[in-house]
């Protein structure tokens, strides 16, 4: 990765993975494979949060804090334990979601396609509460 020719005299290599690395990387369990799944919790959660909820906060004329979603509710934990501690789950986020138990307390946090699968039939399965504050 970078810019310009790779052969070229003047590119600017930012990494280098051969393809067994790179292969090494995406398989399941591989940094990159993980780095991806967790990533993609965050900008999720943030996408719920600074986006989608704030929007649904304003029609409703309620402050986004009164917008509320369990199955959100649940990754905001996840977000929490990926962010701040290191990608392992922890008894007091991950581990006591309501709907999405996909951790144990201690358990790396690697996100694959099941949970994808999962979050997005659990999401639409889901309803939005607002309260009136």
């Amino acid at each position: 990765m970078g810019r310009g020719d790779p052969n070229a005299a003047d590119a600017r290599i930012l990494a280098e993975w051969h393809r067994k690395e790179t292969l090494e990387k995406l398989t399941r369990g591989g940094d990159a494979f993980n780095r991806l799944g967790r990533d993609w919790v965050v900008a999720i959660y943030q996408a719920w949060e600074d986006d989608v909820r704030a929007r649904i906060a304003k029609v409703a004329g309620v402050d986004k804090s009164n917008v509320l979603n369990t199955v959100f509710g649940d990754l905001r934990h996840v977000r929490h334990d990926i962010v701040h501690r290191q990608g392992i789950a922890s008894s007091e986020h991950s581990a006591k979601t309501e709907v999405l138990n996909w951790f144990a307390k201690g358990e790396p946090i690697v996100i694959d396609g099941d949970h994808l699968l999962d979050f997005k039939d659990k999401l639409a399965a889901s309803s939005i509460a607002i309260n009136d504050g």
